[in-house]
C-alpha cells in the first residue's frame, strides 16, 4: 500500500519578528505551536499541505541576539519527519 499522507512542518525563514512555517508534507497539519526561545509561544490553527504561514512573535522593543525557534513544539502533529522542526539565527544585529 502507498504511504499514509502526513504533514511536515518546517521553519523556512526566521528573523527578528517573524518565523515562516511551511508544510512540506502531503497532508494538512492541525493546530500547532511555534516556540521562540526568549519570546514565548505563538499558536497556529493549522496549515494546508504545500502552504506557508508567517507567525509573528515579536512583541517588544528589544532586538538582536540569538533566535531559536521550534515548530510543533508540543508534538501535537504527527509528521513525516519529526527532526526538522527547528531553526536558529545566531548573532542577529538590528
Amino acid at each position: 500500500p502507498p504511504p499514509t499522507p502526513l504533514p511536515n512542518l518546517v521553519i523556512t525563514a526566521l528573523d527578528t519578528r517573524t518565523a515562516t512555517v511551511t508544510n512540506t508534507g502531503t497532508a494538512a497539519a492541525g493546530p500547532f505551536n511555534l516556540t521562540v526561545t526568549g519570546w514565548g509561544v505563538v499558536r497556529s490553527g493549522g496549515l494546508a499541505a504545500g502552504a506557508s504561514q508567517p507567525l509573528n512573535f515579536y512583541g517588544g522593543t528589544n532586538c538582536g541576539g540569538d533566535y531559536r525557534a521550534f515548530v510543533d513544539s508540543q508534538n501535537e502533529v504527527v509528521e513525516q519527519n519529526e527532526f526538522d522542526n527547528s531553526r536558529e539565527s545566531l548573532g542577529v544585529v538590528c
